[in-house]
């Protein structure tokens, strides 16, 4: 499992001493994706679809900058899920109209709130290797997709990982801007 260290985070505080768990924080990641790091393993499918989800309650502001996020992705091999969680704003109009302007973008409709996570295999696509949870109050670091592939890639015995990216934690009182 690869988890990012928040060492105030009771996650961290339970497995920081697993070995089988590694930390975003301790990876050179220049290393790792360009290849310095000499340790042969196993490896697997090289280039793994993600299908992102992500389920949106009154978060509509954010909408647009996560989609920029994905949209500069170095990886490419994305789809991304979208759901309105019965907001009461207009996010469900922001979402229908990002998802009528990209094919990899498909907004799902729900039936009760929540359904995307305690319902997920309506929602997950089969064409896609992984899921990935974003919140949708969150942003993602342009390579974030490209070193999950590669770290996934070369550690076959991971099957999933936590790892969260905050990118918007200074800005969050401006964030209706």
């Amino acid at each position: 499992v690869i988890m990012n260290k928040i060492e105030s985070c009771d996650l961290y505080k339970k497995y920081k001493d697993n070995p089988s768990v590694k930390f975003i924080q301790d990876i050179n990641i220049e290393d790792e994706l360009l290849g310095k790091n000499t340790q042969k393993q196993p490896s697997r499918k090289k280039d793994l679809r993600f299908g992102i989800y992500t389920s949106f309650y009154n978060t509509g502001w954010n909408a647009d900058s996560l989609y920029k996020d994905l949209c500069s992705q170095t990886y490419k091999n994305w789809k991304w899920f979208i759901t309105d969680d019965f907001s009461q704003d207009d996010t469900k109009e922001k979402l229908l109209k990002i998802a009528s302007e990209d094919d990899r973008v498909v907004f799902c409709e729900q039936q009760s709130k929540r359904e995307m996570y305690w319902n997920s295999q309506k929602f997950i696509s089969e064409d896609c290797d992984y899921v990935v949870l974003c919140d949708s109050d969150d942003g993602l670091y342009p390579q974030a997709l490209r070193l999950y592939n590669h770290l996934l890639n070369k550690n076959p015995d991971v099957s999933s990982f936590a790892f969260w990216l905050h990118q918007y934690a200074n800005d969050i009182t401006d964030h209706k801007n």
